[in-house]
């Protein structure tokens, strides 16, 4: 069996399946990431017979960041969260009621390399609900909800 990654690549050899097998498991391929495969039938020879090419798009779901721990303070809110599987980012979100929609105005920070963040911008003392979403290749995963109080007194 030969793979390569996306449509343009070069073919390598990734498996030889023993005679009658019908199945094979590619655990080296990306999530998220196009991969082909050929299958050769090769007799006892050696002779090699062109086969089917199979593009496949591989997709493993984002996981939830579970976790979420938050802290208020006077300087403000700390998030904390274990990493979800797949991700390689986090989107945060802050909105004022349980269920706030995690869009654009209310996001806080996009493409966050850690597991953790300290809101310093909280606008005024109070009660606030947070969403943090697992990104991998521009897909957001479910988000992680949780909300803390603040008692920062904002400049003026």
């Amino acid at each position: 069996m030969n793979g390569r990654s996306g449509a343009e690549g070069l073919w390598t050899q990734i498996a030889t399946c023993p005679p009658g097998s019908a199945s094979y498991s590619d655990t080296s391929a990306l999530s998220g990431s196009t991969v082909s495969y050929r299958v050769r039938a090769v007799s006892f020879s050696g002779a090699a017979f062109s086969g089917a090419t199979i593009p496949m798009e591989l997709e493993t779901p984002l996981a939830t960041p579970t976790g979420l721990r938050l802290g208020g303070s006077t300087s403000g809110i700390a998030l904390d969260w274990a990493d979800a599987s797949v991700a390689i980012g986090y989107n945060v979100y802050r909105g004022t009621t349980s269920n706030f929609e995690a869009n654009g105005d209310s996001r806080i920070t996009t493409n966050l390399r850690d597991s953790q963040l300290m809101d310093n911008d909280v606008p005024s003392p109070g009660l606030y609900y947070y969403k943090i979403k697992g990104i991998w290749d521009g897909h957001e995963g479910p988000a992680a909800i949780a909300s803390a109080n603040s008692s920062i007194v904002p400049a003026v």
